[in-house]
């Protein structure tokens, strides 16, 4: 018994649901309940399945960042050059260390507003990544 009285609700139902028999999908949903590796499938599942989320460095650039950095990081867009904000190819943002950048996109600096509850440290560690890839090769 899962404690959610789904099985009650689903016992000796018939009929169809996408093309299965709702029975046996009541069986499938017993058998994955009951495993604890089941639920947290579900749940992972469930949280991605919800969730639209840019999950490389360029996308979360676009969406979070080029508005005022600008589409190629060089600060060119109104915001960017009313902030006087640096181009982040130029070498004293890529100077910056990692942890440096991090803490940057993670708590702000100046105008720009953190991004700790918005963005993962993944997403973070990404943005830097492609932030690093801007730098002009010689």
């Amino acid at each position: 018994m899962c404690g959610w009285g789904v099985e009650s609700q689903l016992e000796g139902k018939s009929g169809f649901v996408s093309g299965h028999r709702l029975g046996d999908a009541a069986a499938l949903l017993k058998s994955v309940v009951h495993s604890g590796i089941g639920l947290l499938v579900i749940l992972v599942a469930l949280m991605f399945s919800t969730q639209a989320r840019a999950e490389n460095g360029p996308e979360v650039y676009k969406e979070r960042c080029a508005a005022c950095h600008g589409k190629e990081g060089k600060g060119d867009t109104i915001f960017g050059k009313n902030l006087k904000i640096r181009p982040l190819d130029s070498p004293e943002v890529q100077a910056q260390s990692d942890s440096d950048l991090a803490a940057i996109i993670s708590k702000g600096k100046n105008r720009m507003p953190p991004f700790d509850r918005k963005l993962s440290k993944d997403q973070i560690r990404e943005v830097i990544e492609y932030v690093r890839s801007l730098k002009p090769q010689p």
